[in-house]
């Protein structure tokens, strides 16, 4: 299983109901993460973004339901999702950058650059 970060902007008729009945959100939450098979890590409130934000753990195809079912909700405006791979998987992303770099020539890249690259 993979994680991914999600960020999630409320619409304002979402506020509205909100602020006409406050209560908490976690359940739906945890049901809406839940009932696609992912796990949820962790979940919080952005209050400078109007955002809810969440770590949770599942596959492609997971996260592709949620994020229909959420925008199809009138919840939410904006959904982003980041996938997030260990700081080990990002070593070796180095490691075969550093074998690709030169093996690609820039098309902006004009003639008198080529020439001085290649002597």
């Amino acid at each position: 299983m993979q994680k991914y970060w999600f960020r999630m902007r409320y619409s304002p008729e979402a506020f509205q109901g909100m602020v006409s009945e406050p209560r908490s959100r976690a359940p739906e939450i945890e049901k809406m993460f839940g009932g696609s098979g992912m796990e949820l890590v962790d979940a919080g409130f952005s209050v400078s973004s109007g955002e809810i934000c969440a770590v949770v753990k599942g596959t492609r195809e997971q996260v592709g339901k949620v994020e229909f079912a959420c925008m199809a909700s009138g919840a939410f405006v904006e959904v982003d999702i980041l996938e997030l791979v260990t700081l080990g998987d990002m070593v070796e992303m180095m490691s075969g950058a550093g074998q690709l770099l030169g093996q690609y020539q820039s098309p902006n890249m004009d003639q008198i650059d080529r020439m001085l690259l290649e002597e």
